[in-house]
Order: structure tokens, then sequence, then C-alpha cells
């Protein structure tokens, strides 16, 4: 009797161990894919990717959120991490692609203003010349 009280509080505490962990494990990968489009600068440059990580985190958090299930498997939360770890790596290349078209816009920019400058003193030395007294030669 004594040797299965021992098991059965061995086995008990084995399982325990081993849920904490799972747990952890599943908590830890996804800020690491958060910090990665932070650091990218995903909310400044790509904002509705932002916004999905972070809602992907909400749920991630809410299905993890201790006390619901002693018991429970984990594969709805291995799946919301999962694509908490895609929409991180979403966020992050797409912050890395508007940052690349905000350093191309000024450029054009320039150019364009250049042009519709040229255009400007163009109809300016037109609408000159238009209204300067003509001379007339005297006989």
């Amino acid at each position: 009797m004594r040797n299965l009280k021992f098991l059965v509080l061995t086995l008990g505490l084995a399982l325990t161990v081993t849920a904490c962990a799972r747990r952890r494990r599943l908590t830890s990968m996804p800020p690491a894919a958060m910090d990665s489009a932070v650091a990218a600068g995903a909310a400044e440059y790509a904002a509705p990717a932002m916004k999905a990580v972070e809602d992907a985190q909400a749920a991630l958090d809410a299905e993890l959120k201790p006390g619901r299930n002693w018991l429970k498997s984990y594969t709805k939360a291995k799946e919301l991490a999962a694509a908490v770890k895609t929409a991180g790596e979403k966020a992050a290349a797409d912050a890395a692609t508007g940052k690349e078209t905000a350093k191309n816009e000024p450029p054009a920019a320039i150019g364009e203003v250049k042009t519709l400058l040229t255009d400007a003193q163009a109809l300016l030395d037109k609408r000159r010349r238009a209204r300067a007294p003509r001379l007339t030669s005297r006989r």
C-alpha cells in the first residue's frame, strides 16, 4: 500500500512538472517573434501587421490563462503560438519593406516637385510675355 501511494505521488509530481514545462515553452516562444517585429519598426512602418501580431498574442495569452483547466491539451495553444510567430515574421518583413519604401519616396517626390516647378515657371513666363506692353517702332 505504501508503495502504491509513493507511485501515485511520484506520477502526479511528474505530470505537474511536465505540464508546467510545456506551458513555459509555449509562452516563451512568441514574445521573441513579437520583439523582432517591434525591433524591425513594425509599429511605425507596418501598423496593420503589428496589430495582427498583438491580436494573436492576446488570443494566446487568453488560451494560456492560468486556472482555466488543470488537465488541458495544448494543441490549440501550439497553433496560436505558431500564428503569433508567423504574424511576427510577416510584420518584420512588412516593416523592412515599409522602410525601403519610405527611403525611396523622398527622391521621387523631389523629382516630381522639380517638374511641377519647371512647368509653373514656364506658365508664369508665358503670362508675363502676354501682359508685357509691346513696343511699337517709331517711324
